[in-house]
């Protein structure tokens, strides 16, 4: 069966009118502010910037390496907390009457009542809410709690309202 060389020919227009679309047709240049150029792709509907690069490849998000960040925050919070609480005019005489056993600790201060479960993630108010404690290894000593947003301490020994909300004795 020969092939008519009419169908060579319509072939060749195919491919032709395909080449001048792909060089000609398939990109709109739009030009913007401050001299830059983007390249609209009428086909596909995508847009990029000139010059265009591709686009990284996509990665799974670094569980571990999450984690590790969100201790160096925590750690930050904890040493950021007990310097707020150091700083108070009563820190410095509860550290004349401690004795050498005492040390200064903090911990994300979350209330031990069962209604209320805070989010504990970073960026909210519970998570820059720091218990600081200056205690012996049993547990006993003075408490404040330390906002670390607003640097506020409040001395937890004297106030009602906190012992309960820590269920401190």
């Amino acid at each position: 069966m020969l092939v008519k060389p009419q169908a060579f020919y319509a072939l060749g227009g195919l491919v032709l009118v395909a080449l001048a679309f792909q060089f000609f047709f398939r990109y709109e240049y739009v030009h913007l502010a401050g001299g830059h150029v983007m390249r609209i792709d009428r086909v596909t509907s995508t847009s990029c910037n000139m010059p265009c690069s591709p686009a990284p490849a996509a990665t799974s998000p670094d569980s571990d390496a999450a984690v590790a960040d969100y201790g160096r925050q925590s750690d930050d919070e904890d040493q950021e907390a007990i310097s707020i609480a150091q700083a108070t005019p009563t820190a410095s005489n509860v550290v004349a009457n401690g004795g050498p056993n005492y040390k200064w600790s903090s911990q994300q201060a979350i209330p031990f009542t069962a209604k209320s479960i805070p989010d504990i993630s970073v960026g909210t108010p519970a998570f820059h809410t720091r218990l600081v404690c200056y205690c012996d290894p049993k547990g006993g000593g003075w408490r404040w709690e330390v906002h670390t947003d607003t640097r506020a301490a409040y001395f937890a020994n004297d106030n009602a309202d906190l012992l309960k909300k820590y269920d401190l004795k």
